[in-house]
């Protein structure tokens, strides 16, 4: 072998070696004693060196394998409990883990103990001392503000303690949501301040736009009412209630007690109303939708409501596969077209040919002849 590459080989092999020595170092739990053991390994595994260096006469030929095997005792002893460490280890770390380091956490139980026992000021505390080691904790923050919120009579300090949390960029979108949701909540819960909890939403909407989250906001918003709303169940005045039929269980005839219908005509007019005022309210959209099909039988001005809830871009894609699914009913329960109710459900397969609601889509679409013979014995029955 060349010297260049005899050399270079040498000191690779010493590299390693001491590569390994500083990995086996600083994962030891006792490096002190642990340099004890390789200076004590040397120092016996040297005298056998010079032993057997010696030279051979008949009384040495005695001495020395004993003098070996005695110093070959003597390292065994040393690392034997490494040894049986090393073959136990396996089963060991079934129970205990092995040497993967725990990724440190912080710890509520306290907090959450205290919060039981009725200690909110103690368990503010304790949140924030585990918040002093990990401030972007959603948890705690989290936590922290429901406390201030529902127990502290704190509602500044909660929309504070939420604010640091959305401002932080570590929280994927469903947890800021999810944050300003409950916050917008104890506006009106705990204020009854409804332009608050609208403040609190839109901020959803303005950071999350055409999402998902951004979507149930803004349907939320829609349907806030006005501060009247809320302080109603507050306020309410006592109403006199007019007495009642007296032997009701003697009565023979009972229709005049009943309920009038409510007027569809009346309802239509009223989301018409309403839609006007919030054109994204899509629950709204949806029974002025079943109105017209039920009441008035317009099946077209029932698929013109529904479509536009299709054509909206906010709309999520589950959101969009549900309006989609309403129009086939429709087609297939009032206009009894089973080529316009196919064609409405391929829709739902071309927005994600791959997808499970594609899969749903194609095996409707196998059984809406089914559903099309089901609606009209239904439709026969009701006629007789």
């Amino acid at each position: 072998m060349p010297r260049p590459v005899a050399i270079a080989l040498s000191v690779v092999s010493v590299l390693l070696i001491l590569w390994t020595f500083y990995r086996w170092l600083s994962g030891s739990e006792e490096p002190r004693r642990l340099i004890v053991k390789w200076i004590a390994t040397l120092f016996f595994a040297g005298l056998i060196f010079l032993v057997t260096r010696l030279e051979p006469t008949r009384e040495r030929a005695f001495l020395v394998p004993g003098i070996v095997a005695f110093f070959g005792i003597i390292i065994g002893a040393i690392w034997a409990p490494n040894f049986g460490a090393w073959f136990a280890k396996p089963f060991t770390s079934i129970f205990d883990g092995g040497d993967e380091e725990i990724e440190p956490a912080p710890l509520y139980s306290v907090a959450i103990n205290k919060i039981r026992k009725g200690e909110f000021q103690a368990a503010a505390f304790e949140i924030k001392q585990q918040l002093l080691k990990f401030p972007s904790d959603f948890q705690g923050q989290h936590m922290l503000a429901e406390l201030q919120a529902k127990h502290l009579n704190d509602l500044p300090g909660a929309q504070v303690t939420i604010e640091r949390l959305i401002a932080q960029s570590n929280h994927p979108p469903q947890e800021i949501a999810f944050a300003l949701n409950e916050l917008a909540d104890w506006h009106l819960k705990y204020a009854q301040d409804i332009d608050a909890a609208r403040a609190t939403l839109e901020k959803i909407v303005e950071r999350f736009p055409d999402s998902e989250v951004a979507h149930q906001a803004h349907q939320r918003i829609v349907h806030l009412g006005t501060a009247e709303s809320v302080l109603a169940p507050h306020d309410r005045p006592r109403i006199a209630l007019p007495r009642g039929p007296e032997r009701l269980g003697l009565m023979k005839d009972q229709s005049a007690l009943r309920r009038p219908p409510d007027d569809p005509a009346a309802q239509a007019e009223a989301y018409v109303k309403h839609l006007e005022e919030n054109p994204f309210d899509h629950e709204a959209r949806e029974k002025l939708a079943w109105i017209y099909v039920e009441h008035f039988e317009r099946l077209d001005l029932a698929l013109g409501q529904m479509e536009q809830l299709v054509q909206d871009g906010r709309q999520p894609p589950r959101q969009r596969i549900h309006c989609l699914n309403v129009m086939a009913d429709m087609q297939i329960k009032f206009g009894k077209d089973l080529q316009a109710a196919r064609a409405t459900l391929q829709r739902i397969v071309d927005m994600n040919p791959s997808g499970a609601s594609a899969d749903t889509a194609r095996n409707r679409i196998d059984r809406l002849p089914l559903e099309l013979k089901a609606a009209a014995e239904a439709h026969s029955v009701k006629m007789s």
